[in-house]
């Protein structure tokens, strides 16, 4: 299917149902804002509504993330969180705990578009050391799991949060502790044709912003990028 494509027959509805070809949206839009002063959280001002995703660590039975008082401190008002077991919704890979938990209770002073976190869960990094039989940190061969922090997370928002999210607003999480050494430009080069696949396939919302301030990967992401915006 193409741009120019007009109508969809049943005919083909039931081809794709058969394996023929893959029946996906057209139109998903991926934006890179890169570097410190575009690629930074805290300063992110979506023009429309938006649902930030974010990584955060399990530890003593809570779901914690470094961000969320980064931006708490730049005036985030947060009221109550749900948690929200994705298992049932994932697509690849066999990690133990598909956990994400969602601030869709926020208020941002003046007015800002976000309007929902959701906070995708990463074990503490000294896990990969203690009980490497059951943690290990994401490969070129595991990958799939890796982007599935990120399809479970825009799923919980699909399923649990606000209805009126036009924009899913991402960061490359886990680089610096969650990704095995030497893998890291592989894992994220396969990242956003991932995502863009997902969006196309079961999400309604047609953008996705991915805020990069460690400019050292930017042109690693920049591989399924429709625009890369510096300033």
């Amino acid at each position: 299917m193409t741009q120019g494509t007009s109508t969809v027959s049943q005919q083909m509805i039931d081809a794709s149902s058969g394996g023929r070809w893959t029946l996906v949206r057209v139109g998903i839009q991926i934006r890179i804002l890169a570097g410190r002063e575009k690629g930074n959280v805290e300063d992110y001002m979506p023009e429309t509504p938006s649902a930030l995703i974010i990584p955060g660590t399990f530890y003593d039975g809570n779901l914690k993330t470094l961000l969320l008082p980064r931006l708490m401190h730049k005036g985030l008002l947060v009221g109550e969180h749900t948690d929200h077991d994705m298992t049932g919704s994932k697509v690849q890979g066999t990690w133990q705990d598909a956990q994400v938990r969602l601030y869709s209770d926020i208020t941002w002073p003046g007015g800002l578009n976000i309007v929902c976190v959701a906070v995708a869960y990463f074990p503490i990094p000294r896990a990969y050391s203690e009980c490497p039989e059951v943690v290990q940190p994401f490969t070129r061969q595991t990958v799939e799991e890796y982007v599935d922090k990120y399809r479970l997370a825009m799923d919980a928002v699909r399923l649990h949060g606000p209805d009126n999210v036009e924009v899913y607003a991402a960061v490359p999480m886990g680089t610096n502790f969650h990704i095995q050494e030497g893998d890291t430009q592989f894992v994220l080069s396969h990242l956003l044709p991932a995502l863009r696949e997902h969006l196309s396939h079961t999400v309604p919302v047609r953008h996705l912003d991915v805020l990069c301030y460690e400019e050292e990967w930017v042109k690693t992401l920049t591989h399924g990028a429709d625009e890369v915006v510096t300033e």
